[in-house]
């Protein structure tokens, strides 16, 4: 594919998750099998291992709080 999209779990142990959201496009490439990690409380690693995609961001910024 040529987009990573990102669904957000609630503080409900699952039980709602947000609508996905496009994080990222590359019309040249593909972005393919993401990884979301968070490396600390409030910070996220992500990355794909088709693509190059390499991101670090608040949690804040990526739920929009």
């Amino acid at each position: 594919g040529h987009h990573i999209t990102v669904p957000y779990v609630y503080e409900d142990e699952g039980k709602t998750w947000t609508d996905p959201q496009v994080f990222a496009t590359n019309k040249g490439s593909r972005l393919s099998y993401p990884h979301v990690f968070e490396v600390e409380p409030g910070k996220l690693w992500i990355t794909t291992m088709q693509g190059l995609l390499r991101v670090e961001l608040p949690e804040a910024e990526l739920v929009g709080n």
